[in-house]
């Protein structure tokens, strides 16, 4: 009989409606028990767990366990008298310890969220020292088991890891399906929704990055890997200048960036919309270093770099 029927059929009898071949069935399910153990699902052992705490926390617990003993037939009181002990231990470690939620593993993780605006940087302190550097119009997810048993975050954009060394827990950075791993070392992930491509960036140390359980590569200071999940192709490359983390400061680097990458990196400082009309430039390739220049000044410096012609109307450019 399934867990479920069982929990069906018992409701019916201690609710004095079980009809006779009910009553039949449940005294061959104990016969059975007393012969072999019963396997439950996790998922069933969970949902006891939940629902024999929530019982036990019920004012008037005991009243109705005296109900359902004295309900029971004399040849069901040996399972009971097991379902009691356990109960009392259940009891006796809520009122020794009040203040841990026993039903907190059945709860979906609880996670600490950092958003940030355009052309916001916010800089989050993690409880082991390590430190997060958000770029703009990105998100953070921090769960609260946090360094329990391993360093784990979610992140939706761009963010600079500064992370503090823990050989004994790995640091892990998840974008959708591509992970980043590491003890302790300071590194770039790059990785938004809207984006074909993800790029990891090493300042120091050494990061391993995976996709979808797969090892892509290992990555050393000053290494790059680019990933495109629409193709499912990477590639590596080392970068001359240090352009990971350069944001942070208000210095923007691109090292042979695509022009649409680069405007869009644009568009979430400046909060503005930059559309290329000529879709020839696309994919065009630019090597270029902003400092904390106004929008106008940026686009003068970037059409002259790339040689193109640009039209402002309020929060929009058109490139053409």
């Amino acid at each position: 009989m399934k867990i479920e029927q069982l929990e069906k059929v018992i409701d019916r009898y201690l609710a004095g409606m079980a009809t006779a071949a009910e009553k039949e069935l449940l005294q061959q399910w104990f016969d059975k028990t007393a012969e072999e153990p019963v396997h439950l699902s996790a998922a069933s052992r969970q949902r006891i767990t939940r629902e024999m705490w929530q019982q036990i926390r019920q004012p008037d617990m005991r009243t109705r366990a005296a109900t359902i003993m004295a309900r029971l037939p004399r040849h069901f009181l040996q399972y009971a008298a097991t379902l009691l002990i356990l109960m009392g231990v259940a009891i006796y470690l809520l009122v020794q310890n009040p203040h841990i939620d026993y039903t907190a593993a059945d709860r979906p993780l609880a996670y600490e969220q950092v958003i940030t605006g355009p052309g916001q940087v916010r800089t989050v302190l993690l409880s082991d020292s390590s430190k997060i550097y958000l770029s703009p119009n990105s998100t953070i997810q921090i769960p609260e088991n946090y360094g329990l048993t391993d360093r784990t975050v979610l992140l939706a954009g761009k963010a600079f890891f500064d992370v503090k060394r823990n050989s004994g827990k790995q640091f892990t950075v998840q974008v959708g399906k591509l992970v980043t791993h590491v003890l302790g070392t300071s590194f770039e992930v790059n990785g938004f929704p809207a984006a074909a491509q993800m790029t990891v960036t090493v300042a120091t140390g050494k990061v391993g990055v995976a996709y979808a359980g797969r090892l892509l590569s290992h990555l050393t200071p000053r290494q790059q890997l680019s990933y495109n999940h629409l193709t499912t192709q990477f590639s590596t490359t080392t970068i001359l200048t240090p352009a990971a983390g350069s944001w942070i400061t208000g210095k923007l680097v691109f090292q042979q960036t695509p022009l649409q990458d680069v405007c869009r990196t644009l568009e979430e400082w400046f909060n503005v919309k930059i559309t290329i009309d000529n879709r020839a430039r696309l994919k065009e390739h630019i090597t270029v270093g902003f400092r904390g220049e106004s929008l106008e000044k940026t686009l003068a410096i970037l059409s002259q770099t790339a040689g193109f012609t640009y039209t402002v109307d309020k929060h929009n450019i058109h490139i053409h």
